[in-house]
């Protein structure tokens, strides 16, 4: 569509066009040339003549309509400067109608900043103040106009908290003393003061003279009032009651937040505002602001509609009597979401270190134990230089990696205690000879001392406690030149509700540096390594001290730090034991004792058994692959879980060690395959895996493992565990095809007292057996027989314990056909069974 000065530009063209038409038609007539001139000069001047008439008549139009919108303009800019000039001057009207209702105020009134300045006041407080006008107070503090300097900063301090807690402060007295020596009685309040967007900018106060009848002005909550007239748009909730709980005064955002009118809530009890049950707990609050039991802020929580509320409750006094309550209710739905958020990014970052930190434990522990093998050959003296320190560097960092996933669990909260029967003596030979080589290195002494009033046994977590001892013992080796680290077990004094000692004490003591006393308190407090000078100048990861103080929590102890400068340092702990008095004999978990002083070689079975390794990682495989050699096995490698299963089809095998976490086949669905076909559903499989769960464990079990192995993989932990299965799947075979049947712990002198125990108790017990399976008490009978899984364990007769793990199964599902059955094998079993003391011969060199 074209507009009206397009349309009238198109008309003009098209007259111009016609008139040119007309002239060249007209041209082509028979006529005189000279009268085709003249009507062609004609033409074209009406043409000429009529174009500048139209052009002349536009831009008279145009100028007009110019001078018409400049006009409009004009207009309009008039308008709005005198509405401005309205808006000013109402404004200046309502500040000074502001001013003269504050200097009308009977009360010293004034407004502060954040830092506690004078930013306004009214004519009164000047004079109170001592000044002649409210400007010399701006930008002054009361420490500038107050002579009582314990007041101004009691008055700086209390302003300082009510911008950091949100809590008014009512009816506080204070007295003063004027420039002209005179004291007055006052009562002062002080609320926050906030901007439009709801943030603490400062503080606003009014002070009240007391009256000779005891009442500021015309009654003791006139302050109150007129705080309220100044908080009524703060973006939180106040409300004042007097001493019954009756509301005396409640803010808009209070009123709008429960959905009642002001004039509804004043009268009424304040505890019934809230819900039931922050009801009864304000009651329980009142009544000790009441009874004078209590004075402190008190808080609350409650959910009004989808928003949760914090309840501040502040009781206020007059004439130091209890008058009644102030209460805060702000809105801390961001503070949860922010603190969620915070909370899941934690854990989060917790989740990412453990990733990371499993990942590298197993070629970090792959560089250990070959730098290990490689230590024990034929090197030349550079070369067990370059080894030592590829091993020592290897350990440093293993340790590293250990603190970081140790912070991530207890950051994450998945660090369970785990409570078992521990023995002391092998406990604290484990960690003996877990520091042994570095101490070695450092040429110091590891001294282990057991008191005789120490229990053999406890009852805790033994992995946790072997962590923290290897701990302090690392840091005290740390921070040891020269001299010895004791590590030493004792009864703790008996508690006063008891004659027997029940909690046990650990500690390990230094001949090192010690720490400075000024240093001492600092880290009993953050349990930290503190500055590199306080330990002579050394450095440390960190890790040890505070990672070991957590884990002591979780056991139930404490730990605690004895020092002296430059005699040393003792680290000690004490936690409860729960164990058997020292003189008590007790079997013993050969399992906890992976590190003992046996001799393997006379222990293993005789003959080259065959092992198969199943891992995805080639340094994994070649690792186990050299260890395994070392120790007499024929070894066979695969890379995955389905290639486990083909081997496995094909050949039998004494031993499997199976990698969990593999690609094409994991580690547990090639076991529950290899368990149920092929020539070894009875073989010995040991899991392999970085993930040191209950959970992950259990899964292993339940897939058909015989036994667990956490990566980074130990060579002690690998050649026991494996020699174990081993022992006890031929012992299996040898008691099933009806051989004499002895323990595969028999080598072993240590042992020698569980294992005739066993023997000798065992018909009885088999025999009890029996009795509550007649009498039908299968509660009864179902302790006995997993008691029997463990003892069978303990004593070296893997048989038994297989035989009372089917009796489980079978009692768990109500077979108690089958029940009987196994019982009648368990005494054919009894018979062959014999402890026969094995004749060592002696060793030639």
């Amino acid at each position: 569509m074209m507009n009206k000065a397009q349309l009238k530009h198109a008309l003009t063209l098209t007259a111009g066009v016609l008139v040119v038409i007309f002239i060249c038609l007209f041209s082509q007539l028979n006529v005189p040339v000279f009268v085709k001139a003249i009507v062609s000069t004609a033409l074209l001047c009406v043409l000429v003549s009529g174009s500048v008439l139209y052009y002349k008549r536009e831009k008279e139009s145009t100028l007009l309509e110019a001078q018409l919108s400049i006009s409009r303009i004009n207009e309009e800019l008039q308008r709005v400067s005198k509405e401005r000039e309205q808006s000013i001057s109402e404004l200046l009207k309502q500040r000074k109608l502001l001013e003269n209702i504050v200097s009308a105020i009977p009360y010293c009134v004034y407004w502060k900043d954040a830092k506690s300045i004078f930013t306004g006041c009214n004519q009164k407080f000047a004079e109170f103040m001592s000044v002649s006008r409210p400007d010399e107070v701006i930008g002054r503090t009361y420490h500038d106009l107050i002579e009582d300097r314990e007041l101004a900063d009691f008055f700086v301090q209390c302003e300082t908290e009510i911008m950091k807690t949100t809590v008014p402060l009512i009816n506080l007295q204070k007295t003063f003393t004027r420039s002209d020596g005179k004291d007055v009685d006052t009562m002062v309040t002080k609320v926050p003061l906030r901007n439009t967007n709801g943030k603490i900018t400062g503080t606003l106060g009014i002070i009240a003279e007391v009256t000779d009848s005891g009442n500021a002005g015309g009654g003791s909550n006139a302050p109150a009032t007129q705080c309220f007239s100044a908080i009524s748009n703060m973006a939180e909730g106040v409300l004042v009651t007097d001493s019954r709980g009756l509301v005396t005064e409640a803010n808009p955002y209070f009123c709008e937040l429960i959905g009642k009118d002001k004039e509804r809530i004043a009268g009424s009890f304040i505890f019934g505002c809230f819900s039931d049950q922050v009801g009864d707990q304000l009651k329980t609050i009142f009544a000790k602001f009441q009874d004078g039991s209590d004075s402190n802020v008190a808080s609350v929580q409650a959910v009004v509609g989808r928003r949760t509320f914090r309840i501040n409750i502040q009781p206020s006094y007059a004439e130091n009597s209890y008058s009644g309550v102030v209460v805060n209710v702000i809105d801390i739905n961001s503070l949860i979401e922010t603190t969620r958020k915070a909370e899941y990014a934690s854990y989060r970052k917790s989740k990412f270190l453990s990733s990371v930190s499993h990942q590298g434990r197993a070629p970090i522990s792959n560089i250990i134990e070959t730098s290990k093998t490689l230590q024990q050959g034929d090197l030349s003296s550079e070369q067990t230089e370059f080894v030592n320190t590829i091993y020592n560097a290897a350990t440093d960092l293993m340790y590293l990696v250990d603190g970081i996933l140790d912070i991530s669990k207890l950051d994450t909260g998945t660090q369970k205690v785990e409570r078992s029967e521990i023995d002391i003596s092998q406990l604290l030979a484990s960690v003996s000879d877990s520091v042994h080589l570095k101490a070695e290195e450092e040429g110091l002494e590891v001294c282990v001392e057991i008191c005789d009033d120490a229990p053999k046994t406890i009852n805790s977590d033994v992995n946790k406690l072997r962590q923290i001892l290897v701990y302090l013992t690392n840091n005290a080796l740390k921070f040891t030149n020269q001299g010895h680290v004791r590590i030493k077990v004792s009864a703790d004094e008996p508690s006063e509700n008891s004659e027997t000692n029940d909690s046990v004490r650990f500690s390990v003591k230094d001949t090192g540096c010690g720490i400075d006393r000024n240093k001492l308190q600092r880290i009993r407090n953050i349990l930290s390594e503190g500055d590199n000078e306080i330990f002579c100048g050394q450095s440390d990861t960190g890790f040890g001290l505070p990672i070991g103080g957590k884990l002591i929590s979780l056991l139930g102890g404490k730990l605690e730090i004895e020092s002296t400068p430059l005699a040393g340092s003792e680290f000690y702990f004490t936690i409860p034991c729960q164990g058997l008095p020292p003189d008590a004999d007790v079997p013993c978990d050969p399992a906890a004792s992976a590190n003992t002083d046996r001799d393997r070689n006379d222990n293993v079975v005789d003959g080259p058994e065959r092992i198969l390794v199943v891992d995805d990682v080639e340094e994994n495989r070649e690792l186990i692959k050299v260890l395994m050699k070392k120790e007499g096995y024929v070894v066979e490698v695969c890379n995955d879980g389905k290639q486990a299963v083909e081997l496995c089809n094909e050949k039998r095998y004494d031993a499997i060690l199976m990698d969990v976490q593999m690609d094409v086949m994991d580690g547990l669905e090639a076991t529950k395959i290899i368990r149920s076909q092929g020539e070894n559903t009875k073989t010995g499989i040991i899991a392999m895996t970085a993930c040191t769960s209950n959970r992950d464990e259990l899964q292993c079990f339940d897939a058909g493992c015989d036994d667990f192995i956490a990566k980074p993989i130990k060579k002690e932990q690998l050649v026991n565990k494996t020699w174990r299965v081993i022992a006890q799947n031929k012992q299996l075979i040898q008691a099933r095809r009806g051989d004499e049947i002895t323990s595969f712990l028999a080598d072993n002198p240590d042992y020698h007292k569980t294992i005739e125990m066993f023997v000798d108790n065992l018909t009885e017990r088999i025999q009890a057996m029996q009795d509550s399976l007649d009498s039908n008490d299968l509660q009864d009978l179902a302790n006995k027989v997993h008691s029997l899984k463990g003892l069978g364990s303990f004593a070296g007769f893997s048989i038994y314990s297989d035989i009372a793990r089917e009796m489980e199964e079978m009692l768990n599902g109500n077979q108690t056909d089958e029940v009987q059955k196994q019982l009648d094998e368990l005494v054919r079993f009894c018979d062959k069974t014999k402890f026969d003391v094995p004749k060592k011969t002696p060793k030639t060199t």
